[in-house]
């Protein structure tokens, strides 16, 4: 018995493989390989998602260095008076207010790394496809004018700003998903030449325009609703893909600590408190049915 077992075997050693068997192992590492490549991509996409999270935490720092050194200003010791920063109400910034990452954060020493490119951004625009803008809140100030606080008279308004910092991603099919990954705040359009929409109303916003720019050029309208996605500020395509394409971040600057301040700008917990706790009109100024000076702006408190 022994000996016809080996002899088969011999047999089968001289007819060499099978086609069946050479498929069959073709097939099993095609699906191994297969496999490898599809777990790679996934690594990859992770990869490059944890990096867009590290950049966009760089930024938001940098963002905030830049608030704190701009919502007050600084005080000319000569004549005393204050030089409103960028982000003061005295300046008239916009709303939102849009910075220009060269200019704005890396020539005055706020953004010190470099960021890296990510294939995951569409790079081809200003800033490298990121935005870094702020948004802002104005609340009144209440003084009670009763012993019951049931009479309350308006001394002044608060200031709040908003960080936001948004990516432009290459696939804006993907924002959807990479928003849940990265935990952003909403997916938004790009509004205006440098600015995205808040996330308030990103979704509205992104509807509209989209709506506005479907209009067809052989319309009586379209000379109207092309003007009206102008004054919105709205992309210039119908495309779907012009819309939803941004990743937006939204935080408060005290999310992070001042870091890589200017010298000028160590007294800056001092000018907070100040600016923020304190009324430097008079009380009865700040009360009177005249308000002279006008209600007083409470600033840095975000």
């Amino acid at each position: 018995m022994k000996d016809e077992v080996t002899h088969v075997i011999n047999i089968r050693r001289q007819a060499g493989v099978s086609l069946g068997e050479v498929i069959l192992v073709l097939v099993i590492v095609g699906m191994v390989f297969g496999m490898g490549i599809q777990q790679y991509v996934v690594y990859q996409r992770d990869v490059n998602l944890r990096q867009i999270v590290a950049n966009v935490n760089t930024i938001s720092q940098a963002a905030a260095n830049y608030y704190y050194a701009n919502c007050f200003g600084k005080t000319d010791p000569g004549a005393g008076t204050v030089i409103p920063g960028t982000l003061n109400p005295g300046s008239s910034p916009s709303n939102p207010f849009t910075l220009n990452m060269t200019n704005d954060l890396v020539t005055p020493g706020y953004l010190t790394t470099t960021i890296p490119l990510n294939p995951l951004i569409d790079s081809s625009g200003a800033n490298n496809g990121y935005v870094v803008q702020y948004t802002r809140t104005d609340t009144p100030s209440m003084l009670c004018i009763d012993s019951g606080c049931s009479k309350k008279t308006q001394i002044g308004t608060t200031v709040s700003w908003n960080m936001q910092v948004a990516v432009k991603l290459s696939n804006p099919d993907l924002a959807s998903q990479y928003s849940k990954i990265t935990n952003a705040t909403c997916v938004s359009s790009q509004k205006g030449t440098d600015g995205v929409a808040s996330c308030d109303t990103a979704s509205n916003y992104a509807a509209i325009c989209s709506y506005y720019r479907s209009i067809p050029a052989s319309s009586p309208y379209y000379t109207r609703f092309s003007s009206m996605a102008n004054n919105l500020g709205c992309p210039a395509s119908s495309s779907s893909n012009a819309y939803n394409n941004f990743l937006v971040f939204e935080s408060k600057p005290s999310a992070y600590g001042v870091d890589n301040l200017p010298t000028l700008w160590q007294t800056n917990a001092v000018v907070k408190q100040f600016t923020q706790g304190y009324r430097t009109n008079p009380i009865s100024n700040l009360t009177s049915s005249s308000h002279n000076p006008e209600y007083q702006y409470f600033l840095c408190g975000d």
